[in-house]
């Protein structure tokens, strides 16, 4: 995530919008993916939310 949105500053520094843009659609899908992943059954956050 820290690389991510370091090359998406230095991009957007540049000038780079469509660099920018790629890498900021990647990080938040990423962030979604890695928080899908922590409600899965058996996880304890889907434990302390009463999933499983």
């Amino acid at each position: 995530m820290l690389v991510a949105l370091a090359v998406a500053v230095v991009a957007i520094l540049k000038g780079r919008i469509e660099q920018h843009r790629s890498w900021m659609v990647g990080a938040y899908l990423g962030l979604v993916g890695a928080f899908v992943g922590s409600l899965a059954l058996g996880r304890w956050i889907a434990a302390q939310l009463g999933m499983c």
